[in-house]
């Protein structure tokens, strides 16, 4: 078996080819597999878990310049990323809770796709973005999270878990909606 490790760039994936020996002197190698090693820059591997059912989704961790990314993980393959963070905000400042320490997936607005809750501490409080999903034609992938959201939430729940995020956006879908 002979593996091939390519290395695609900065904060990219790199990708490891697999070929094993056939034997046959005509057609030497057969094509084994090519994975992505996403776990070589994976600060933290979190199973995501999927509101009101028992599956996962499996989600890396990976530190950039701006703060923790989450990369979706299906067969081996990221799928798509999220940034959980706000472009500019100056409502709330969520730079310093940089530990991903929950994901989970529901279907916030109905709309069919799943959107992420991230939860995000700094060692003392911890504070829920929500991270809507969206599908098109030409991807899928998560919307910047709203501040909004953010500070709705860290001002009305006092044990922030995904769950009482989540619960608590049950609870108040009129307000939610209003946001």
């Amino acid at each position: 078996m002979l593996q091939i490790i390519f290395h695609v760039g900065f904060q990219t994936n790199n990708r490891r080819l697999t070929i094993e020996a056939t034997g046959d002197s005509d057609n030497p190698y057969r094509f084994f597999s090519n994975r992505e090693l996403w776990e070589e820059n994976a600060v933290k591997v979190i199973d995501g878990t999927i509101y009101q059912n028992t599956g996962t989704i499996t989600c890396a961790v990976v530190d950039s310049d701006k703060g923790p990314d989450i990369e979706i993980i299906v067969d081996n393959v990221v799928t798509c990323v999220a940034h959980p963070r706000f472009r500019d905000s100056e409502d709330i400042n969520i730079e310093q809770y940089s530990d991903v320490v929950e994901v989970e997936f529901w279907d916030v607005d109905d709309d069919g796709v799943a959107d992420m809750i991230v939860i995000l501490s700094d060692g003392d409080d911890s504070v829920a973005v929500l991270c809507e999903g969206y599908v098109n034609q030409w991807s899928e992938g998560y919307t910047e999270p709203k501040a909004e959201v953010t500070k709705w939430l860290s001002e009305n729940v006092s044990d922030m878990t995904a769950d009482n995020a989540i619960s608590y956006i049950l609870d108040h879908k009129d307000e939610f909606n209003d946001l």
